[in-house]
């Protein structure tokens, strides 16, 4: 029985034997509670009348402030177990009081035990469940609720049994039921300790009165702060206020209709009995055939839809249609769904919130929210009986008005849900903002000036920079000091900001810089000099430094020609200087030749793009680099396949990679079939996405997308990844939905398949090679996962999906569960029915069984799954799987591995040459 059980609410190792024990402590406290209840109700009704119903309400309200503010003052002096088990105590106490106290007769009794009992319900209920969400974490409490949600159905259908039984069969006293309660109750207490010694230390952690890093130890003000400022228990506390006061409603329409066609309080017990007996049948039936269901298609947001929405159609049935049937069939509908369906929804609800929080929040929420509003919904039942003298029937309209904006608040609710979760992953981040200050403030000025003293470049460079937007003479005469620098990058800023002021530089001394150490300072001032003439005296500057002896001189003017001159000094240089500086045999001509690639990218001689050719092969890196900046800037397709060939080279391949991307949409083509080209050199193929990524446009998530599902196993992160660069750089491209989902089932296919080969083929066989296979069929199936996860950040909040993958990988098995249920809000679909069950804490056999169902897939022997493996797509893999063929080598396996002789890879080659020779 217990392992049909442990299937079907998929209770996985290490969790059957507390999810037992805590099922059966629900079981006990319904028990008692559905022992309790029909006692309460037909000994009040019988002694008073449902007339005094709604002063009951509002009394239970009044006696609820106080014991609220007890209970939260023992929760921060002692732990959740010292918690549960104290009250159980004073709970047994009481019933003995109770019990005494009805010997007496008095009918302020009735009222006090009514008041007790329920509050006796909630609190029991409500320590239940704080428990159960201090044992489990997100992931586990989205399975496992259901299943502590039938325990005390059970329960409820026991103990509504028992009180018919005990009743109207054995002639029991409706007062003396209470005995059987001090018994149950009292072996709850072991119960509790059990679960405590057996439960995942890591959820639940001590009380300590001398520590209030938590904030535990606060007043009940400071309660009532917390939930205040935090909208998502906001939306919990209205949920429950109108849930409270619908069943309210609803309850003092059951039980006037009840007590009017059962006056005698021996048959008005037995007919509670029967009714809350049946109640519990149908949350039973409820909980085993759709609450489960629905948490796993809809999630929490569309159970907690069910009750609001039933309830606002019975309602309108009543109003229309009065009656104990009628009334049996809504506070029917109303009790079985909270205890099932309604409360399993209610729970999971709080499981974003942190158990702290939980701890000091919830039982106040449960109780002091439940039995306030019970009260508000007895104040608003004398208005409506007393004053405006409505019928019951009547009073259905004010649960509909009720049930409606329940509705509304839920539907805020399932939203909340899911960024609540998301808050829960979140780690703090600070994003730092650009500081906008007045560079011309005179403390500002004086600052900056005292930092150009520093003995620190970077320091200094800094300051240059930001004095860059000050015009004063101050700051010229300061500056113009640091030309001498020994820093490079001190010299050039220092120039950038010289130029602002060519009214008080002379042509001297700037020419002394003309032979400056570095080529972007001689550029610069080849510039200054040029400033400082008119545009005629400019041109003729220019024209004399092109053909000046010196050939820095030259070069750095060919530079400030190309790079900012007019059209006119442009044109100085020509085809004729361009072809007499490129046969320059000096030990400069690395510069020379790399200011020549420049000039023909600049100046787009198309004539001369033979030379840009030979520049990228020249061997010195400076000279390719510039020319690969010039064939990128040229847009012609003749350089594509020099440009693909500098990926192979590290120290070019970022130059490369920009040239690439220049060329735009037009070049995706190129690399397409260049990167499903399985002889383009494997250093290549994998940067291919990284140009792609670069390129700004929709047919680059398309091209990657679409060379997904056909690229080798070794190409598929470069191309998720350059994807998520796609989307962090350009935020206007689109991904679609239908092509991301292809690639999630797609990616879904192959973890499967890799997991099915690694935990159901025999490939357990202790030997090197063995070993070496399933660690690298481990680490395939670890790739696998974070290109999932990748793809998943294309489609939803890109931080939400990180921050759960984080969770999903890492030891933290609170994280882990956050970020699985908030996968479970966020998937759907297509999408959820392929992916959830890898992120799932699923057991290796349900997953088996998963991928033979979504895909076919069935290795079921050792010598499959290495021939699976040796005719795959993966030749590290192919390599692997042949090397460990050696141990029990088939004739299927030899001769796969014949055929393995001709493969282009040659790991795979040697590796079968080995295998076949042996």
């Amino acid at each position: 029985m217990f392992g049909f059980i442990f299937r079907a609410y998929d209770i996985r190792e290490g969790e059957r034997t507390i999810t037992l024990l805590m099922a059966l402590y629900h079981f006990l406290i319904l028990i008692t509670l559905y022992l309790l209840k029909p006692a309460r109700d037909s000994l009040f009704l019988v002694k008073l009348g449902a007339n005094q119903l709604p002063w009951v309400f509002i009394l239970i309200a009044l006696v609820g402030v106080p014991v609220t503010a007890i209970y939260a003052r023992a929760s921060r002096k002692v732990s959740l177990r010292s918690l549960i088990n104290g009250t159980t105590v004073v709970l047994i106490a009481n019933l003995l009081i109770l019990r005494w106290l009805m010997g007496f007769g008095g009918t302020w009794v009735f009222y006090l035990f009514y008041v007790w009992v329920s509050i006796y319900g909630i609190l029991t209920v409500s320590q239940f469940w704080l428990l159960a969400n201090a044992v489990y974490n997100a992931s586990q409490a989205k399975r496992l609720f259901v299943l502590l949600g039938l325990g005390g159905i059970a329960g409820a259908i026991l103990g509504g049994g028992l009180t018919s039984v005990l009743t109207s069969t054995l002639g029991l006293s409706t007062s003396d039921l209470l005995f059987a309660c001090m018994g149950i109750l009292a072996l709850t207490v072991s119960l509790v300790n059990l679960i405590w010694v057996k439960r995942p230390t890591e959820f639940v952690e001590e009380a300590n009165p001398k520590k209030d890093r938590l904030g535990m130890n606060r007043p009940l003000g400071m309660v009532l702060r917390t939930i205040s400022r935090s909208k998502y228990l906001m939306i919990i506390v209205g949920i429950i206020a109108l849930t409270t006061m619908s069943s309210s409603l609803i309850d003092f329409q059951f039980k006037t209709v009840a007590a009017a066609v059962y006056p005698g309080e021996g048959e008005l017990t037995a007919f509670l009995g029967r009714f809350y007996g049946l109640l519990s049948v149908a949350s039973v039936l409820l909980q085993l055939f759709l609450t489960h269901r629905l948490l796993k298609k809809y999630g929490v947001g569309g159970v907690i839809l069910i009750m609001p929405l039933g309830l606002l159609l019975g309602s309108i049935g009543m109003f229309l249609l009065p009656g104990l049937a009628l009334a049996i069939v809504v506070r029917g509908l109303e009790g079985s769904l909270s205890y099932s369906a309604d409360k399993t929804g209610r729970e999971l609800l709080y499981l974003p919130v942190p158990l702290e929080v939980k701890k000091r929040t919830k039982v106040f929420i449960d109780m002091f929210v439940d039995r306030w509003f019970q009260g508000v919904a007895g104040g608003l039942l004398l208005l409506f009986t007393m004053v405006m003298h409505l019928s019951v029937s009547q009073v259905s309209f004010v649960v509909g008005m009720l049930t409606a904006a329940w509705l509304c608040l839920v539907i805020f609710a399932r939203k909340e849900y899911t960024r609540a979760l998301s808050r829960l992953l979140r780690t703090r981040e600070i994003d730092l903002k650009d500081i906008r200050i007045d560079i011309t403030e005179a403390a500002t000025v004086k600052t900056l000036l005292e930092a150009l003293k520093s003995e620190n470049d970077r320091e200094v460079v800094y300051a240059i920079n930001m004095l860059s937007a000050v015009k004063d003479d101050s700051v010229f005469d300061v500056v113009a000091g640091l030309t001498d620098s020994q820093s490079t990058e001190v010299r050039l800023a220092t120039f950038l900001v010289l130029k602002q002021y060519p009214e008080k530089l002379s042509a001297e001394f700037v020419e002394r810089f003309l032979v400056d150490s570095d080529p972007n300072i001689r550029r610069e001032a080849v510039s200054l000099l040029a400033a400082m003439l008119d545009d005629e005296g400019r041109k003729i500057g220019l024209a004399g430094y092109l053909r000046h002896s010196d050939l820095r001189i030259r070069i750095a003017a060919l530079d400030c020609a190309v790079e900012c001159g007019s059209d006119e000094e442009r044109a100085l240089v020509d085809r004729d200087m361009i072809l007499e500086l490129m046969d320059y045999p000096g030990e400069d001509r690395s510069l020379v030749r790399a200011a020549i690639a420049r000039a023909i990218g600049e100046l787009q001689y198309t004539d001369l793009y033979y030379c840009t050719t030979q520049l990228l092969e020249d061997p010195s890196e400076m000279v390719v680099r510039a020319a690969i900046q010039s064939a990128g800037e040229s847009g012609s397709h003749v350089f594509v396949d020099p440009l693909l060939n500098r990926l192979r080279d590290s120290h070019c391949r970022p130059s490369a990679i920009a040239a690439l991307a220049d060329y735009g949409p037009g070049v995706l083509g190129t690399l397409r079939s260049r990167l499903l080209d399985i002889s383009t050199d494997l250093r290549i193929r994998n940067n291919i996405p990284r140009v792609i990524s670069r390129i700004p446009d929709q047919a680059a998530i398309d091209t990657l997308l679409g060379v997904l599902p056909e690229v080798a196993p070794l190409h598929r992160y470069p191309v998720v990844r350059a994807l998520n660069k796609l989307r962090d750089r350009f935020d206007q491209l689109r991904f679609p939905d239908l092509l991301l989902t292809s690639s999630l089932i797609d990616e879904s296919r192959h973890y499967y398949e890799t997991h099915q080969l690694l935990y159901r083929n025999g490939l357990d066989f202790k030997s090197p090679a063995m070993e070496l296979l399933i660690r690298t069929l481990q680490e395939k199936l670890d790739q696998n996962l974070e290109r999932i996860f990748r793809l998943l950040g294309l489609c939803y909040s890109a931080k939400d999906i990180v921050n759960a993958y984080r969770s999903i990988v890492g030891n933290n098995p609170v994280q882990r569960g956050s970020a699985i249920e908030l996968l479970d809000n966020l998937l759907d679909g297509e999408r959820k029915r392929h992916l959830f069950p890898i992120v799932d804490d699923t057991p290796p056999e349900s997953m088996i069984q998963t991928g033979k169902t979504l895909f076919g897939l069935t290795f079921d022997t050792r010598e499959a799954a290495l021939l699976h493996l040796i005719e795959g797509d993966d030749g590290w893999l192919r390599a692997c799987a042949i090397y460990a063929s050696r141990e029990g080598l088939t004739a299927a396996l030899r001769e796969a591995c014949q055929r393995a002789l001709d493969d282009p890879d040659p790991v795979v080659r040697e590796t079968s040459h080995l295998v076949v020779q042996d």
